[in-house]
């Protein structure tokens, strides 16, 4: 326009699938001689847009929609939209590696990348692939954390509203300005865009250009649509990843996870015996996959080392003569993923050549026929969708929890053989291949919760719990106990020196052969079990328990506080009993886990309660007995024999003696070292102001 005189001009979208800025409709003052609109589209849809003016007759625009911005790329602000839902502000995650399964919630973070300080209200315009998604809801988090949100959808696109209520502004530049929730309807690459956007400091909002590099986020684009596929190459070889004997044609691994290790075997078509040997180049890629077999395994023998060029591993065959090849099958390979693998990867015969039996010439071959290994579900068979809601009645409970507890530290791999629960994948929340910790975090942040509002995390959560974090100065100390029994001990688990810990988990080893373990107490709350219990407590073998617990919300221990106690009874009472701590880990409230450092082993002694002379034994003896006593404490003591005339014969302790229970043993001599002759003979213990007699028989 030459000048501002027309202030508003009113775009509406007369026929197609498009939306301006976000809606079917925008009306746009003119600034600078300028209206400017946002339009969105699908590739290759023809929209008309009626272009309205005041005072003006309208006009008709038709336009053709091209390919929307490429992901990550192009500049980024001052609003933009993150796929990284576990941290506030903007951590640049533009595109999921893997899909989501079809049903589940895929949540999207509207942040601000600068100038966000001061701001009253904002609001948002974004358009979503209605095939593939469904609008859920939208929340308000970090920045305006309280503020009014008002969401109008429709299909395909939603605008957003956020307004403080109060006379609140926003106090930082940047950070997340609130959460898009999606139902995932269906599998394959699906796009967000960030159409339009205002931030407002005052009555007037202010109309913001988007960067493009942030405005658009894809989900699943690697893993799906853009993904690689298996290559049958020229023929001669094909690569076979299932186990069974012969070609089962299976070129493609979907829902592999990292460390897992898998075998391509590899089937000659040429019907050309091996019994002459050869050699195999194959190509890989290093940074997702490695090898785990040092040769070639099956009907031929490996000649020679390995050579490792580049991405590629080459190796050297003798065949073993009037060995028959059966269905083509010469060999297979082994590999594994590589921890926190994501995505997808192909693996490659490049070079094939092998000795004819019959010619006894080689025969070489490029195939260049390859398999393909995924980390998502891709379009065989279904990786489990991930649920807290194990019993699927529609609510995380107690039955969900009864469940889990009872999978509790069952590993992948391990089974009932090494005593452990038998492991199921449902149970394993980060795909760890461990139900283990992070997992029961995982379930308890859902606990009484809607199930479809979970969701699957990041690789990021099975990374190994840090020596460093919030609780990086807290200590983890064994303090021994008496026990309220004759013959228990117990043993407390205390925690010094923390910021905040909701959570624990601990593995401890006993020795089985001096106490048996008897029972354990909760010291602090539980968010599943009644006041004095652990949640989740059970043992491994005869020699390891596993405890773990979660503190519901406001009982989070600070500063220094008592986990647990453990009961146990010594076997001998006599003798002393060994406790350590195998592994310690705490969470602190936004479920980060840390492990703990401190004293982790203790010596544990039962002590009587009173002091007390046993009974001998055996009693009648010869010529040997034993003598029991027990001190409740530190005391000097005199233990002596006496014959019927109430004589000295023989002082067997005389001194210092620490609390707990002993024994001595009287061979039947006085302290001459003469035998003494068959008879009544009397024990006399002397510990403060204790006294104790006992009348023994020796018969020879």
């Amino acid at each position: 326009f030459d000048d501002d005189n027309k202030s508003e001009i009113t775009f509406v979208v007369a026929d197609g699938p498009g939306k301006v800025d976000g809606e079917d409709s925008a009306t746009i003052t003119v600034s600078g001689g300028k209206a400017e609109v946002t339009l969105t589209a699908n590739e290759g849809d023809s929209i008309q847009v009626r272009v309205l003016a005041e005072g003006a007759r309208s006009v008709l625009v038709e336009v053709e929609a091209t390919t929307p911005p490429e992901i990550g790329e192009g500049p980024v602000g001052p609003m933009a939209l993150d796929l990284d839902a576990t941290s506030f502000g903007d951590q640049g995650v533009r595109r999921t590696e893997t899909a989501p399964a079809v049903g589940d919630e895929l949540q999207v973070d509207l942040v601000a990348t600068e100038g966000a300080d001061g701001l009253i209200a904002f609001n948002a315009a974004i358009a979503y692939d209605a095939s593939k998604l469904e609008f859920v809801s939208f929340s308000a988090t970090d920045l305006f954390d309280g503020g009014l949100s008002i969401p109008v959808s429709s299909d395909g696109a939603v605008r957003i509203s956020v307004a403080f209520v109060t006379s609140a502004t926003t106090s930082a530049e940047s950070g997340s300005l609130g959460l898009f929730s999606f139902k995932v309807l269906a599998e394959g690459e699906a796009r967000v865009i960030l159409v339009s956007g205002q931030f407002a400091s005052g009555t007037e909002p202010d109309k913001l250009t988007i960067g493009t590099g942030g405005a658009v986020v894809g989900i699943g684009g690697d893993a799906i649509s853009a993904g690689l596929t298996s290559s049958e190459g020229d023929g001669t070889w094909s690569m076979d990843l299932d186990d069974a004997a012969g070609d089962q044609e299976v070129r493609e691994l979907n829902g592999t996870g990292g460390g897992q290790e898998f075998t391509i075997q590899l089937i000659n078509n040429q019907s050309i015996s091996p019994s002459l040997g050869g050699s195999f180049t194959i190509q890989f890629d290093p940074q997702k996959v490695e090898l785990v077999s040092g040769s070639v395994s099956g009907i031929v023998n490996q000649l020679g080392s390995l050579v490792f060029e580049d991405n590629t591993v080459a190796f050297t065959l003798a065949g073993l003569s009037g060995v028959p090849v059966e269905d083509g099958y010469i060999g297979q390979v082994g590999f594994k993923t590589l921890d926190g693998f994501e995505g997808e990867t192909e693996i490659v015969l490049l070079v094939a050549e092998i000795g004819d039996a019959t010619t006894f010439e080689n025969v070489r071959s490029e195939p260049k026929n390859s398999v393909v290994i995924r980390s998502g579900t891709g379009d065989g068979d279904q990786a489990p969708s991930l649920s807290p809601d194990f019993d699927g009645d529609g609510t995380v409970g107690f039955r969900d929890f009864i469940q889990f507890a009872q999978k509790y530290g069952a590993k992948d791999g391990d089974g009932v053989s090494v005593g452990l629960p038998e492991y199921e994948a449902k149970f394993d929340l980060d795909s760890s291949g461990e139900v283990g910790f992070r997992d029961f975090i995982l379930f308890a942040q859902s606990y009484g919760k809607d199930p479809s509002l979970f969701v699957v995390p990041k690789s990021a959560l099975s990374k190994p719990a840090s020596d460093n974090g919030t609780n990086e100065d807290a200590l983890l100390s064994l303090i021994s106990e008496p026990g309220e029994e004759d013959g228990e001990v117990m043993v407390r688990l205390h925690l010094s020196g923390v910021d905040l810990v909701d959570g624990f988990s601990v593995r401890l080893r006993f020795d089985s052969s001096a106490m048996s373990w008897k029972g354990i107490d909760g010291l602090v709350p539980s968010l599943f079990v009644p006041a004095g219990e652990v949640a989740l407590a059970r043992s491994e073998g005869t020699e390891q328990i596993v405890l773990s617990d979660i503190l519901p919300q406001g009982a989070a221990i600070e500063s220094d506080g008592d986990l647990v106690r453990l009961r146990f009874d010594m076997l001998d009472k006599t003798a002393p009993g060994r406790i350590d701590i195998v592994q310690a880990i705490v969470s602190d409230g936004t479920g980060n886990v840390t492990r703990l450092l401190g004293i982790h082993s203790a010596e544990l002694r039962s002590l009587p309660n009173t002091f007390s002379l046993g009974s001998n034994f055996p009693n009648p003896f010869n010529p040997d007995t034993v003598l029991p006593f027990s001190l409740p404490e530190a005391a000097i003591v005199r233990l002596a024999v006496f014959n019927i005339l109430g004589q000295e014969v023989r002082v067997l302790a005389q001194g210092r003696i620490e609390a707990g229970y002993h024994k001595l043993v009287w061979d039947g001599k006085d302290d001459s070292g003469r035998q003494m002759a068959s008879g009544i003979y009397l024990t006399r213990m002397v510990a403060g102001e204790f006294v104790g007699i006992n009348k023994m028989l020796m018969i020879k």
